[in-house]
């Protein structure tokens, strides 16, 4: 089963991606699907659950309806870079992102069980490593060894700048961040391939070719006759 990646920054261009590779690999007759890994992991879902309760307590508010916020601090006033260091938040992820891990593990492992050819994520591990405090440390290194190795690892870099256009909620600096954070990932970790941000058919187009490329090897690998050594006489 092939199994690929999709990290980066939001407003990268992630779910763009996946739409435009699920139909590639669909018109190649697999099986495939897709996991937004914020639907069944606990961090995902306590993540849309929070949300739900922002919005609840802000939908009277005609302000809110005409203009959306923009996020500019974590609980207590705090960055993005100063939350993921605080003490209380680092030992919540000491606790959830070993079972956000072994949920990653369980439900593969089920997709591969029930036959799909492929297996498209909407973020891995890799961007749960960018919260912590020390991305490329023992704790991130222990996680990643927890998850199945995806065949196509994929980090779209953009422009935080651009991104911060596209997702205007989040101020300047929570996007440079993480930008930073998931550099030092991809650097870090064999396997995760940078691209750059460009249009969106060449982007897919670099994507394409990574995944045929694997799909080659696959096949290669595959169909490789066994040697068996001939007795000596």
């Amino acid at each position: 089963m092939l199994l690929v990646t999709f990290s980066g920054i939001d407003g990268a261009g992630k779910t763009t991606q996946l739409v435009q590779t699920e139909a590639f690999l669909q018109r190649r007759g697999m099986k495939v699907t897709v996991l937004v890994t914020l639907h069944f992991t606990v961090t995902g879902i306590l993540a849309r659950l929070r949300e739900w309760v922002v919005a609840r307590r802000k939908t009277a508010s005609q302000e809110h309806i005409q203009q959306r916020p923009r996020i500019r601090s974590y609980p207590g006033g705090r960055s993005f870079d100063k939350d993921r260091h605080h003490w209380g938040v680092r030992v919540r992820r000491l606790i959830a992102y070993p079972v956000d891990c072994i949920a990653f593990a369980s439900v593969i492992t089920l997709l591969r069980i029930r036959g799909y050819d492929a297996v498209l994520c909407d973020r891995y591990i890799y961007d749960k490593l960018v919260c912590l405090a020390k991305p490329t440390g023992w704790f991130a290194k222990i996680l990643t060894a927890m998850v199945p190795r995806p065949d196509v690892a994929i980090l779209l870099v953009a422009d935080p700048s651009a991104a911060e256009k596209r997702k205007p909620e989040h101020e300047l600096d929570y996007f440079e961040t993480k930008a930073q954070a998931y550099h030092d990932v991809q650097e870090a970790i064999p396997g995760l391939t940078a691209i750059e941000s460009a249009t969106i058919e060449d982007t897919q187009q670099k994507i394409q070719s990574l995944i045929l490329e694997n799909l080659t090897g696959l096949h290669a690998s595959a169909s490789k006759p066994d040697t068996v050594q001939s007795p000596s006489v």
